[in-house]
């Protein structure tokens, strides 16, 4: 039986989310990852959209696209990383901050163009699935998914990036790292990721962002 990490990864971030998604003494690697990230976001969500980051955490997306986007979404279940969002983001009547388990969130179906999962979040939720099934929920017919993980290589980074910051490693069962401190990675293959979205009905474009991770794109049909 696989244990139920999610409480643990959100008193983590209700603990240390602050300054573990700060930038500072952040391995070279990752920093080169977060601009790939950001450099495939901008050339891909057009203006006037309707997107929603899935574990937006502190705004990272929210803000780079805070003037592209017609609306903005993010959603995150530990309560200290909205209320940075919703100090970060007041003025901008088209960012709305929803507290909630990305495995039910309280929002309408069909609502998104693009319905993101960034910075390797994917890999520490319990449930990938159900939170996949619930991002094609609130994404529009045509609209697309776009989540970023851990790559198979990216298990030295990983663990250089947690002693930077502090982060004491518990144990690493096959390609899951778990902490101490409560925060999970798992790290993925290319066909594992491709598999996963194509047993929802996904024909994902997979593709290798940087060294250390992959960038997955899918148009939902329904």
């Amino acid at each position: 039986m696989i244990l139920d990490h999610t409480h643990k990864v959100k008193k983590f971030y209700e603990r240390f989310g602050e300054d573990f998604l700060k930038l500072e003494y952040l391995p070279e690697e990752v920093l080169d990852y977060l601009k790939a990230e950001e450099e495939y976001l901008l050339s891909k969500i057009r203006e006037g959209s309707k997107v929603v980051d899935f574990g937006c955490g502190r705004g990272r997306i929210l803000k780079l696209l805070l003037n592209r986007a017609e609306l903005l979404v993010g959603v995150d279940h530990s309560r200290k990383m909205l209320n940075y969002c919703e100090e970060l983001f007041k003025k901008h009547k088209h960012v709305r901050c929803h507290l909630s388990d990305v495995r039910s969130t309280p929002l309408r179906d069909d609502i998104f163009d693009y319905t993101l999962c960034m910075y390797a979040t994917f890999g520490s939720f319990h449930e990938p699935e159900k939170v996949l099934k619930e991002m094609i929920r609130v994404t529009k017919p045509g609209g697309k998914i776009i989540l970023s993980v851990y790559s198979e290589d990216a298990l030295d980074t990983v663990l250089k990036m947690y002693e930077s910051k502090g982060i004491r490693v518990e144990r690493i069962e096959g390609n899951v790292i778990y902490t101490k401190e409560g925060d999970v990675a798992r790290l993925f293959s290319k066909e594992e990721i491709r598999k996963l979205l194509a047993r929802h009905n996904l024909n994902p474009r997979v593709r290798r962002l940087c060294p250390i991770a992959y960038i997955c794109e899918a148009e939902v049909l329904k």
